[in-house]
């Protein structure tokens, strides 16, 4: 099996884009609590009818759509991990299932 190149979300929750973030080829995500009309240089933006960050099923589901777009990495700079973890991942760029892990000691 050959090495699969990381597709990373970068997470961007309180500045423009307006949306949660994006990954992929120009991929913008938003949900109920950010979704204003943005410009057309996005190639797709995905929009939850849900809040992603305010309820544990809401952050699952978000997980979800991530998964099945192919998303592979979580680019977080606001995380708060383990020491251990941040000496690990020192560029904040986290496998999507350790993210998961780790925002979902929140709820």
């Amino acid at each position: 099996m050959a090495n699969q190149e990381p597709v990373i979300f970068y997470c961007d929750f309180r500045s423009p884009p307006s949306g949660l973030g994006t990954f992929g080829d120009d991929i913008l995500v938003q949900d109920e609590g950010c979704c204003p009309p943005v410009p057309n240089i996005y190639t797709e933006v995905i929009k939850l009818e849900y809040s992603a960050t305010e309820s544990k099923s809401g952050f699952l589901d978000f997980i979800d759509v991530l998964k099945e777009k192919g998303v592979t990495h979580v680019y977080d700079t606001e995380l708060e991990v383990p020491l251990s973890l941040l000496m690990r991942y020192k560029d904040k760029c986290y496998p999507i299932d350790l993210y998961k892990k780790e925002v979902l000691t929140w709820f």
